[in-house]
C-alpha cells in the first residue's frame, strides 16, 4: 500500500521470519557459532531462551539453511504432544518407516537410526521450538534420548529453543538431570537503542528504499523506548508508522507519528513489556479511530432507541385516552 510512495521493493517490517533481512548483531552471531559448534563438535544438549519476539525462530531458520550437507534436521514447532506423538513426529521429520506405540521399541528403533547415521558420517539434530511448552513427561523421554550415545560422542544433538519460562522450568528439581545434560546455553537479549537504529535502518535498505533516514534520529529513539529492543515490536510499529506516513503524505517518519502509533496501539511501556511476554497481543488492541466509531455506532444506537421507546410511549398513552 506504502510501498510506491516510499519507493520501496517490498514491505520493510513483516513480521515473518525472512531469512533476507536478517539483522545479525553480536549476541546473534555469537548464538549462531555456539548452535553450530554444538552441532559439528557433537556436544549433545543445547539450550537457547529469548523474549517473545526476540528473533529466535529466525536465527533456527537460518541455521538450518547453512548447515553442511550431512547434517539431518528433525524440526519440532509444535511441542504440546502426548509421548506417543512425540515419537511420530521425530520418526515422521527423520523419515524412520516404522514406529510402534511401545516407547522400549521405539527408543530401540531410533537407537539403530541414529547409529546408522554413525555409520554414515551423518550428523542427525532434533531442533524443538517453543521448548517451554513440552510436558515433563516428554522432557523425560528427552533426557533418555540424550543418553543415547558412543564411548566418544553423542549419538544424537539436540537444540531447545524457548522463551524464558524454559529456563525456569528446566531449573525445576524433578528434571536436574537433564538440566545436568545441557551442555551449551545462550540467552538472546533485546537489542540495544543504537541496534534498534541500525535495525530498522537495515531493513529499510533491503526492502530498497533511497533514504535509509526515513525516520527521525527521535523517532528511532521512540521506537528503541516503546518496543524494548524486541524485533517484533519494532515491525509492528515500524509497519504502522509507515502507513500512518502514506496516509499523511508525508515523506519523513518523525516521533509525531510514532507517538500516534503508540497511542493507537496503546503500546504505553507497560504494555510493551506485556506484550513481549506474550501477556497482551498487539493484535488485540483497537487504534482510537476505531474506538471513536464504535462510540459514535453506539450512541446513535441508543438514541434511536430512545426515540423509538417515545413513539411507542406516546402512542399508548393516546390509545387509554381514547377509552376514558
Amino acid at each position: 500500500m506504502y510501498c510506491a510512495f516510499y519507493g520501496f521493493q517490498e514491505r520493510p517490517f513483516n513480521i515473518t521470519p525472512d531469512p533476507h533481512f536478517l539483522y545479525l548483531n553480536s549476541h546473534y552471531r555469537e548464538a549462531y557459532a555456539h548452535l553450530v559448534y554444538g552441532i559439528r563438535e557433537r556436544r549433545g544438549f543445547v539450550v537457547v531462551t529469548g523474549e517473545v519476539g526476540i528473533g529466535k525462530t529466525t536465527l533456527i531458520q537460518n541455521l538450518l539453511n547453512n548447515l553442511d550437507d550431512n547434517v539431518v534436521i528433525a524440526y519440532i514447532f509444535n511441542p504440546i504432544l502426548t509421548i506417543t506423538e512425540f515419537f511420530a513426529a521425530i520418526f515422521d521429520e527423520f523419515g524412520i518407516q516404522h514406529h510402534s506405540r511401545d516407547k522400549h521399541e521405539n527408543l530401540r528403533i531410533f537407537n539403530e537410526f541414529l547409529l546408522q547415521c554413525l555409520k554414515e558420517r551423518k550428523i542427525p539434530v532434533l531442533v524443538i521450538d517453543e521448548a517451554q511448552n513440552l510436558g515433563l513427561k516428554v522432557l523425560e523421554e528427552i533426557r533418555l534420548l540424550s543418553n543415547l550415545e558412543t564411548q566418544k560422542s553423542k549419538l544424537l544433538q539436540m537444540i531447545l529453543v524457548g522463551q524464558p519460562e524454559l529456563k525456569e522450568k528446566l531449573g525445576r528439581s524433578e528434571l536436574r538431570q537433564l538440566n545436568q545434560r545441557v551442555v551449551i546455553r545462550y540467552h538472546l537479549p533485546p537489542l540495544t537503542s543504537l541496534e534498534v537504529k541500525d535495525y530498522v535502518r537495515k531493513r529499510l535498505l533491503v526492502a530498497g528504499a533511497a533514504d535509509v533516514n526515513l525516520f527521525s534520529n527521535r523517532a528511532l529513539e521512540m521506537i528503541a523506548r516503546y518496543s524494548d529492543g524486541i524485533p517484533r515490536l519494532i515491525n509492528v510499529i515500524g509497519d504502522n508508522a509507515l502507513l500512518i506516513g502514506y496516509a499523511q503524505g508525508t515523506r519523513k517518519i518523525d516521533e509525531e507519528i510514532i507517538r500516534e502509533v503508540v497511542a493507537d496501539l496503546a503500546l504505553h511501556k507497560e504494555s510493551a513489556l506485556a506484550a513481549s511476554a506474550n501477556k497482551v497481543p498487539i493484535t488485540r488492541y483497537f487504534p482510537r479511530w476505531q474506538g471513536m466509531l464504535w462510540i459514535v455506532l453506539l450512541t446513535g444506537m441508543l438514541i434511536v432507541l430512545i426515540v423509538s421507546f417515545r413513539q411507542e410511549l406516546a402512542g399508548g398513552l393516546a390509545f387509554i385516552r381514547s377509552l376514558w
